[in-house]
């Protein structure tokens, strides 16, 4: 199965009952892209399951327009190697990228750990994987309620 690229352009809310783009479009009628999913213009949320098994999923960049990510949002996305979450995310949900057994990176730029609906959020990936957060903010992640799981992969990093 061949990677896609998606870009979504001027939605307010990406979810699989939004007149956006479902899972199962993004995993069929985008198959001959690069595995990159690229959000343009206004998203501000990721909904419920929007991107949940999308095998072909290799990167997501997600920007600074959006504030939250769905629960199971990326969950088995078997794929996925490589997350970086925006500065202004405030919340992850439960399962966000559970199940991406390839993930090996995630650069997470909020200063603040964004708050989880039930945790798992990051569970079940590549073993030796590294949360990335702002340096100053490291034990702030490492305490903070769900996050603090996952304390001995949290690492300060220097976003330009």
């Amino acid at each position: 199965f061949s990677a896609f690229t998606v870009v979504i352009s001027n939605f307010r809310k990406f979810s699989p009952s939004s007149t956006a783009l479902s899972p199962s479009e993004a995993s069929n009628t985008y198959a001959d892209g690069k595995g990159v999913i690229t959000f343009d213009g206004d998203v501000t949320q990721i909904g419920w399951q929007a991107f949940r098994d999308c095998s072909s999923l290799t990167s997501v960049t997600i920007p600074d327009s959006v504030t939250s990510i769905g629960d199971s949002a990326f969950r088995y996305c078997s794929s996925l190697t490589s997350v970086t979450i925006g500065n202004s995310v405030t919340s992850i949900g439960y399962s966000a990228f559970n199940d991406c057994s390839i993930l090996k990176e995630v650069y997470c730029k909020p200063t603040t750990p964004p708050t989880s609906t039930g945790g798992f959020m990051f569970d079940n990936n590549a073993s030796g994987r590294k949360i990335y957060v702002p340096s100053a903010s490291v034990s702030a992640y490492k305490s903070a309620t769900y996050w603090s799981t996952y304390s001995s992969d949290i690492i300060g990093y220097d976003f330009e």
